[in-house]
């Protein structure tokens, strides 16, 4: 009887260990579903991005004053209490091609926007998008801004923007690009 009593008893402990594992188990799957989903998901956004074309001017360098367009940008989006910090010109440098010879070019700059909130950002780089089409903002860094120790979901938004050209071609020779605007 002793005998049966502890074969029962070392039965119910094995099946109370083998209910734990598999809750375990059923935990640590589902959490491996989720990451696999956010993973995929990233990596849909990702290849989609990564299929974009950037538009390319053709002839000379792009010209214009980018406070002006920053500033037109704002008020078209209604941000008028965003103000504009800075607009730093980065530069134009060449792009090397594959014979480590090209006429492609891209000019960048830098603007510090602040304060601004996250919906106000994605309305100005909605827009952004959508008016000024050879500029594609290629950088975002979000700093927030506190007001006396507590943070008010305002942001400083540094952006940079870049515009590719190919200097000294003809609009024949690349029939893809668009002529500078």
């Amino acid at each position: 009887m002793v005998a049966f009593a502890l074969t029962v008893a070392a039965a119910s402990l094995m099946l109370a260990l083998g209910a734990v594992r598999t809750s375990e188990a059923r935990s640590s799957a589902q959490s491996a579903r989720s990451t696999l989903e956010q993973v995929r998901s990233e990596a849909e956004r990702v290849l989609e991005l990564r299929g974009r074309s950037q538009t390319v001017a053709l002839g000379a360098q792009p010209q214009g004053d980018a406070f002006q367009r920053v500033n037109e940008t704002l008020a078209a989006c209604g941000l008028v209490s965003t103000r504009v910090e800075s607009v730093t010109p980065s530069g134009d440098r060449a792009l090397s091609g594959s014979d480590g010879t090209s006429a492609r070019r891209v000019q960048t700059f830098r603007v510090v926007l602040s304060p601004i909130l996250l919906d106000e950002l994605g309305s100005f780089l909605d827009r952004w998008r959508r008016e000024h089409r050879l500029w594609t903002v290629i950088g975002v860094d979000l700093t927030p801004v506190s007001n006396r120790g507590a943070t008010d979901g305002t942001f400083r938004a540094t952006l940079t923007a870049s515009a590719v050209y190919v200097r000294g071609q003809t609009e024949g020779e690349h029939p893809g690009m668009e002529p500078t605007p």
